[in-house]
């Protein structure tokens, strides 16, 4: 016979078994406003999500009947659940009661994913959860953005098996008839950086009197051709490597991949005051010291990444979209660990290492010095002046940045360091003055570190996020379609 409380606990129990979800959906009610689908949205995402096997909770409908508090309720769905989608919009963005949910989740360390469905800016508040995390923007279409939503779901959750009808699948390129097609390792192609590591092209290599670097196909490939010209030699298509030695200390080296030119911006080393005292993110200040480096004049173009990527035999499909190649946008919704693969293509195909360069994310110290101006600094709070409208786009209603390089740039010739798009940066992220070295060398170069990202974007709505001195950290895994990278190139043995 079982006593009156254990039969209480075990129907309790099995309460909250039934009603335990993987996906908490919040959102705001329409309580008769004008204009709000929000509720209609969420009530279609939770159907597709439950169609390709995702359980989710949303209210009213997994309200238990009889529930001695709807608050209640929602709170115990909000700690049972492994990740809480936020049905974002300019409704919900002022909805006090899907701000608690969304604290709540946060307090909670749940995973938060928003899904952005209007072209709305965070409120203070909001942005105080949410500033960092991975977006879904589907304000140019919900159902579009449906399919991504529901794989991304699947991997957070354990449930991703087949690869082939993935968004990141690995895809062999079509190859160029009448050409003999070197062999790789996929494997080798989409692990993580290895300073060593190369694609064979041993052949290549070994041929320093050519002025292309043939990649994946014989040289009489034409379409994989890289160049590089000096601004102090004047040169163009001489010999790579005796033009690379050559102009180890001039001011900007030109490159060229397949008709896609970029610019590295000589910034000669020293010491300078990195961060800011009275800010959270960014004190205290103190004294740095950086080597002399290199780094883009501009923030990496869709242009340019799908020429580097485009030439490969194995590339992820996902890596070479949005399908704007040929514009001068800067590139986003790119994670970190796709930024250590698109830097070590780059130097594959331009062969730099072989003239003691490489290509890489520039470290924290690095971009604050070359964002302040290097030794040409002028002390401008925001990447080349003190008026943000000069230098920087931010705060725009649109979802898009604009192209690179129409705004002032800052002292060294850099544009967009401050707005258009954030930027990643190799460093893991710790406070300051935890460990504060010279170099910045990563000593804990952990896979899952928290990577920092620098500069601030065009859906910044806040100038402080635009300074020189702000800094921001997400995983390495995490895509935005405001984040984005600039190249640095520094000297190695």
């Amino acid at each position: 016979m079982v006593c009156a409380f254990c039969r209480i606990f075990v129907v309790d129990l099995l309460n909250s078994e039934w009603t335990m979800r993987e996906v908490f959906i919040s959102y705001k009610s329409n309580e008769r406003e004008l204009g709000n689908n929000d509720e209609t949205i969420a009530n279609e995402l939770c159907k597709q999500l439950e169609a390709a096997g995702i359980t989710c909770w949303i209210a009213p409908r997994d309200i238990e009947p009889g529930a001695r508090s709807y608050e209640g309720a929602i709170i115990r769905a909000i700690k049972d659940c492994k990740i809480l989608l936020l049905v974002f919009s300019k409704y919900s963005n002022e909805s006090d009661d899907v701000f608690k949910e969304v604290a709540n989740a946060a307090r909670r360390k749940k995973e938060i994913i928003p899904f952005r469905i209007d072209g709305s800016e965070l409120s203070d508040d909001f942005e105080y959860h949410l500033g960092s995390v991975h977006w879904f923007d589907a304000s140019d279409g919900v159902s579009k953005r449906i399919p991504d939503l529901i794989e991304a779901l699947k991997r957070k959750l354990g449930k991703f098996k087949d690869p082939e009808t993935s968004s990141v699948q690995y895809l062999k390129a079509r190859e160029p008839e009448n050409l003999e097609i070197e062999t790789h390792d996929i494997n080798r192609c989409v692990a993580a950086v290895n300073e060593d590591a190369s694609l064979s092209n041993s052949k290549d290599e070994k041929s320093s009197s050519m002025s292309n670097t043939v990649v994946g196909t014989k040289e009489t490939d034409a379409e994989a051709n890289v160049m590089l010209t000096d601004d102090k030699l004047g040169a163009s298509g001489a010999n790579k490597s005796d033009l690379l030695k050559s102009s180890k200390e001039t001011s900007i080296k030109t490159f060229n991949i397949n008709g896609v030119s970029f610019n590295m911006v000589r910034v000669d080393g020293g010491s300078f005051i990195m961060g800011a005292d009275r800010t959270s993110d960014s004190e205290p200040a103190h004294e740095e010291m950086v080597s002399s480096f290199y780094i883009g004049d501009k923030q990496v173009t869709c242009s340019l990444w799908h020429k580097v990527f485009g030439s490969t035999l194995f590339v992820r499909e996902d890596l070479l979209k949005p399908s704007n190649a040929q514009s001068g946008l800067p590139k986003v919704n790119v994670s970190w660990h796709d930024c250590q693969l698109f830097v070590k293509r780059l130097n594959e195909l331009t062969g730099v290492k072989e003239t003691g360069f490489e290509f890489c994310l520039p470290t924290e110290v690095q971009w604050e010095f070359a964002a302040r101006g290097g030794k040409k600094s002028r002390g401008y709070k925001y990447a080349g002046s003190d008026h943000i409208q000069e230098v920087a786009w931010y705060a725009l209603p649109q979802s898009n940045p604009k192209p690179v390089g129409q705004k002032k740039p800052n002292e060294l010739g850099l544009y967009d360091m401050s707005g258009n798009v954030w930027e990643w940066c190799q460093d893991e992220c710790y406070y300051y003055p935890e460990e504060l070295f010279f170099t910045h060398v990563l000593t804990r170069d952990l896979e899952h570190a928290g990577r920092v990202y620098r500069g601030g974007s065009f859906r910044s709505n806040h100038e402080k996020d635009l300074k020189v001195t702000s800094r921001n950290v997400c995983k390495p895994d995490v895509t935005r379609n405001d984040l984005g990278l600039r190249l640095a190139l520094r000297t190695v043995e």
